[in-house]
């Protein structure tokens, strides 16, 4: 063989065994499970009070779950999510790595309902041994997810007027968070992961609310021998202390539509990105994720279309024009430069999110942090409601175009439903549950036969065969 010829395929060796080493130096190494809005919502307030009327839910197209789904069926469908979270994609017993609850776990912020949540997340952690880590949403601490009135949230979680299920402020909902995430940072079979937040800053705060700048937010931080660092900010985007005066919109009933995060550097304030920038202003990991419950542009941001709903969001690319192109602050004086400060100089940046109870999964966004003159962007992942419409739970993981799909290069994610039934069915089922509800709610033995839902028959083996029981009922029209 001639010399160049050796040359020649030497060199390719040599770029190939350097293209092999860069893939294998880069590769995601976690599989992360995602689920949000399960809503849990208590069976002892009024079930047509207020915000849970027929009215309300029509008024603001996001509650398309029937009571029966919601008050009942919302515990054994997290449960089941739960399961989901263990398997592959061929169904053998192999799990993630690591679990985020974006937000909404309860409906009212009740105590009752925030109960159940952490039973069950609890329960699911010590099976598995799996790390749970939560964010909060609206709905964890506001009656219905936009109501602050006491007397709306009294109604809500108690009847007869016994406050036998008192709703939670927000400091006591970020203590519960708080105390949750660092059992699972502490747990003996857990060396992967560890979490620090601001809790202690909670504490010297709990006069404070959503308003005035009480949040909880922190890092959760995975580093093994031999593989890439992730980072994982938690925020807390119900922290309204820099966001505009929504105070109109509230007296209307959509308090909690978007979201916020402080940033603003005042004397004598404590602002969230700050407390964030000082956990990362040393770090620059290959891979940082940002976790919130409100996608990143539901964030102070008016915004006329949910994600995936056009190709193009319009009002946020005019946001982006206006505060990056042309440096004109916008509502709360351009929290979208701000964020900027929290991506990774690397560049492989997600976001992750819950909240929008889209019918199903968006696509993948692209999303522009700091202007569009900034070569700053994460790539969003947004779980809608996770037990809306086509029930399901999302995980993240290495990207393998047979397996999954793709967010980019290094990582791909897959959407597993909770059961395997028709997704004409589960269009359906909320509908057809409604229907046959309101044309037997005054038959005696419809009210009868309703109640054992809630609990647990002699003849199923656990929630999962009870939950799919019910929907094969429903598809059979038995």
């Amino acid at each position: 063989m001639p010399r160049f010829s050796y040359r020649l395929l030497l060199a390719c060796f040599t770029v190939g065994c350097a293209a092999e080493k860069n893939s294998q130096q880069m590769r995601f190494p976690l599989k992360i499970g995602l689920l949000a809005d399960s809503q849990i919502t208590s069976q002892n307030g009024f079930s047509d009070f207020s915000q849970r009327s027929k009215f309300a839910d029509r008024l603001v197209e996001v509650a398309i779950r029937p009571p029966a789904v919601e008050g009942f069926l919302a515990e054994d469908m997290l449960r089941v999510a739960m399961e989901k979270l263990t398997e592959d994609a061929q169904g053998h017993r192999k799990g993630v790595d690591v679990i985020l609850y974006l937000g909404d776990g309860a409906n009212s912020g009740g105590t009752d309902e925030l109960d159940t949540l952490f039973a069950v997340l609890e329960d699911y952690r010590a099976r598995t041994e799996t790390p749970i880590f939560m964010v909060i949403g609206n709905h964890d601490y506001l009656g219905c997810g936009n109501s602050t009135t006491a007397g709306t949230r009294f109604a809500l979680l108690n009847r007869d007027n016994r406050p036998s299920n008192p709703a939670l402020s927000k400091y006591q909902v970020l203590e519960r968070i708080s105390r949750f995430n660092h059992a699972s940072s502490d747990m003996p079979s857990n060396p992967r992961f560890h979490y620090v937040d601001n809790l202690a800053m909670v504490e010297q705060n709990k006069d404070l609310d959503h308003e005035t700048g009480l949040y909880l937010c922190g890092m959760l931080s995975c580093a093994e021998p031999g593989s890439q660092n992730v980072e994982i900010l938690l925020l807390d985007s119900s922290d309204y202390k820099d966001a505009p005066d929504w105070s109109d919109a509230a007296e209307l009933g959509f308090y909690g539509a978007i979201g916020s995060v402080s940033f603003k550097d005042e004397p004598g304030h404590v602002f969230q990105l700050g407390y964030l920038k000082q956990l990362i202003h040393d770090t620059s990991p290959p891979f940082r994720f940002v976790a919130s419950h409100y996608p990143k542009d539901h964030l102070d941001r008016i915004t006329f279309a949910k994600p995936g709903q056009v190709p193009l969001n319009v009002t946020n690319l005019a946001w982006e024009v206006t505060e990056g192109a042309f440096g004109i602050p916008t509502f709360s004086e351009s929290l979208n430069k701000n964020l900027a400060e929290l991506l990774t100089p690397s560049g492989n940046n997600y976001w992750v999110s819950g909240h929008t109870h889209v019918s199903r999964m968006p696509a993948i966004e692209k999303m522009v942090v700091g202007g569009l003159l900034r070569d700053r962007y994460c790539h969003a992942l947004n779980v809608g409601s996770t037990t809306d419409y086509r029930a399901h739970v999302a995980i993240v993981e290495p990207y393998d175009r047979y397996k999954n799909r793709r967010i980019d290069g290094l990582i791909g994610y897959r959407e597993i439903p909770l059961c395997d039934c028709a997704g004409a069915l589960m269009a359906a089922l909320p509908k057809a549950i409604s229907e046959y509800g309101r044309a037997h709610r005054n038959d005696p033995e419809f009210q009868m036969a309703s109640r054992p839902c809630a609990e647990e028959a002699p003849n199923d083996d656990g929630p999962r065969d009870r939950f799919e029981h019910i929907l094969i009922g429903i598809e059979s029209g038995r």
